[in-house]
């Protein structure tokens, strides 16, 4: 079974889930997805947003402010995707979605391990999709470089900080 999942994400198919904002499945190839033509200028406003304002936070609260929701899969019951908004976590979900520009990536789990460690079958690979892309390439990796900028800055006001010590973190706890 996990060998047939992997020829399939080979060839650019999916291997079930939701469809994702600006797409639908093919209802005659559930393993394809197809541009949604009412949600398509939506996530292009969601990159152009991320790379006017830089920040996550800016974004999600711009966004708050459209039309443009969140898509809501099949069995989603997270509050903020219910009530159609949008968060740090799902602004970012959707500018490192590969999909936007018509790849697939396969083994994501596993793309942070060193490859030569892994069976061929589980290495993290980054093939051509069974669907069209509906970002421009340039700006899905301007937004990737931004994302990762912000990582890095992040990481280093963070380890420049003061260390603090809480002697009783973990002792106390709220009654409520």
């Amino acid at each position: 079974i996990s060998l047939n999942f992997h020829s399939r994400a080979l060839r650019g198919l999916l291997n079930g889930g939701s469809a994702i904002l600006g797409y639908d499945k093919d209802p005659e190839n559930p393993g394809k997805l197809v541009v949604n033509a009412k949600e398509a200028p939506g996530v292009r406003k969601v990159f152009s947003v991320y790379l006017e304002t830089g920040s996550l936070q800016t974004t999600a609260i711009q966004l708050n402010g459209t039309s443009i929701r969140p898509k809501l899969g099949k069995g989603r019951k997270n509050r903020h995707a219910v009530e159609g908004r949008w968060t740090v976590g799902s602004v970012k979900n959707l500018l490192t979605n590969y999909a936007y520009i018509g790849k697939r990536e396969v083994n994501k789990d596993h793309k942070n391990e060193p490859q030569e460690t892994l069976k061929p079958w589980q290495r993290y690979q980054l093939v051509k999709a069974s669907w069209p892309g509906i970002v421009e390439e340039k700006d899905f990796l301007a937004a990737q470089r931004l994302i990762q900028e912000n990582w890095k800055k992040e990481r280093s006001r963070m380890s420049q900080g003061d260390r603090r010590f809480f002697p009783l973190s973990g002792v106390i706890r709220c009654g409520d």
